[in-house]
């Protein structure tokens, strides 16, 4: 996980876009911030959603339509379970 890190990192400072660099360095803030168990709360899901969301339009796709959390459900089945918790 740290070598991802480290890679998309530098990736990031040299191909992203100045509100995709934004995003990253909020992930990364709201990261650091897990537990041992590596549990998340909704905040940073949301959070990384926000990323995914630069990433596409770093790559010239449109989000429109797109609504929170829609993108996090494609491989979170119980998004919303995480999201009445919080």
């Amino acid at each position: 996980m740290v070598r991802v890190f480290v890679n998309f990192n530098q990736e990031v400072m040299l191909w992203g876009s100045s509100d995709l660099i934004k995003s990253w360095a909020e992930f990364q803030k709201y990261f650091r911030t897990l537990g041992p168990s590596g549990e998340a709360g909704a905040q940073v899901l949301l959070v990384f959603e926000n990323l995914i969301r630069q990433i596409r339009k770093d790559l010239g796709h449109s989000n429109k339509g797109l609504r929170q959390g829609d993108l996090l459900r494609a491989f979170i089945t119980d998004l919303d379970d995480h999201l009445a918790a919080n």
